[in-house]
């Protein structure tokens, strides 16, 4: 299923991103020998990235991955490789899914953003416990980001993906 970026968040980042570019551009042409000029245009350099981000045309989805599709790029998160998700922005229906995805360290499934190095399939079994609260020192820097709230239909993205992915916890579970 895909799932088209909503022309209001993705027009507005654009003509941003283009307008710093074009700044940044015409100073450096025009700056031979003014430093000052130079270091105006890495000035406008500096956000590009950031602004760069928030400019989704589309997010695909299937059974095995979500692909995050960015003008210049796309970013694939398997399904199999996401050990656990957050979610960012419940009350204003803005929503940002944080993807914690497995990592082998030391010869044991561990997972990325996590401090303590407690194995994947211990952190899934403490979250299946709805008897007992977890706790996880979590760094969401980490996480692969999913901006679901910059796609028309987000809220049924974001059901599809934690549906998705508690599927795959269920999986582990009854091995």
């Amino acid at each position: 299923m895909i799932y088209k970026g909503s022309k209001e968040n993705t027009k507005g980042p654009a003509i941003v991103f283009l307008v710093l570019l074009l700044l940044a551009t015409i100073l450096l042409i025009f700056a031979r020998s003014n430093w000052f000029a130079v270091f105006m245009a890495v000035l406008f350099l500096f956000p590009l990235p950031m602004i760069y981000s928030g400019i989704i045309l589309n997010i695909q989805l299937d059974n095995e991955k979500i692909v995050v599709q960015r003008p210049l790029g796309k970013q694939v998160i398997k399904f199999s490789d996401i050990a656990f998700c957050a979610v960012n922005g419940l009350e204003d229906n803005k929503f940002l899914i944080y993807a914690f995805k497995k990592r082998k360290k030391k010869g044991v499934i561990s997972v990325k953003g996590v401090r303590e190095n407690i194995p994947y399939h211990e952190i899934v079994r403490r979250m299946s416990d709805t008897q007992n609260t977890f706790d996880f020192d979590i760094n969401f820097n980490q996480a692969a980001k999913i901006p679901v709230a910059f796609v028309e239909n987000g809220v049924e993205l974001k059901d599809a993906i934690l549906k998705q992915i508690n599927a795959e916890h269920v999986k582990l579970l009854n091995m």
